[in-house]
């Protein structure tokens, strides 16, 4: 009988699982979708070519930034920051930087394997073999998760542009969600794709006034 209970339980747990990656993968494509709408309706505002793009993976994040920096302009900013370059390339090297300690992982894997399989006084021979692949990983580990402050600290002053050029009035309230719910993202994009961005600020050094 316990047998069965057990059999009964791991078969729910499985379904259980099962439908929470489900819904997982579900929301990250509702919100993958969401997301490239946002960012293609707010390049049409700004006048931006190709906004169907948007749905490109990882070039995206480089649209992303390009309508920054747009907002950016259209804020009035003194120096305008290269945000589309900045935040793809930061992304590029995060992707690098876990490929690379996904490779040392099984590295370390396969040495652990060969140990268990040798003789001790193999063993002690190989032991040694550890310490490059556990330093790697180790410095890889560090080293994402310095880059991936970096890369938020350029992603949310971005995002703070983009919200403070099409809804000033709530730009700290959506960045507020976007940082605590960052879920929320993608809707907030969405959401405000349809707004009027601010106009130009002029220049009145540079103004000519007509003859």
């Amino acid at each position: 009988m316990s047998e069965v209970i057990g059999a009964g339980i791991g078969i729910g747990m499985l379904i259980l699982l099962g439908f929470v990656y489900v819904l997982v993968m579900a929301l990250s494509v509702v919100s993958y979708v969401f997301m490239a709408l946002g960012i293609g309706g707010m390049m049409k505002s700004f006048g931006m070519p190709h906004p169907g793009c948007a749905f490109i993976p990882v070039y995206n994040t480089y649209l992303l930034g390009k309508v920054a920096e747009e907002s950016s302009v259209r804020l009035g900013d003194s120096k305008v920051q290269p945000f589309g370059k900045i935040l793809l390339i930061i992304q590029i090297v995060t992707s690098a930087a876990s490929f690379l300690l996904g490779f040392g992982s099984c590295t370390v894997q396969i040495i652990q394997v060969l140990v268990t399989k040798t003789g001790p006084d193999s063993a002690s021979g190989l032991s040694w073999i550890f310490i490059l692949p556990m330093l790697l990983i180790w410095i890889i580990s560090i080293a994402i998760q310095i880059i991936t402050i970096i890369y938020c600290v350029f992603y949310y002053i971005a995002t703070y542009k983009i919200f403070k050029c099409f809804v000033p009035k709530n730009a700290v309230l959506f960045l507020v969600l976007s940082i605590v719910f960052s879920i929320t993202t993608p809707f907030i994009f969405f959401f405000i794709r349809k707004k009027e961005p601010l106009s130009p600020v002029i220049n009145l050094d540079d103004y000519t006034p007509e003859e």
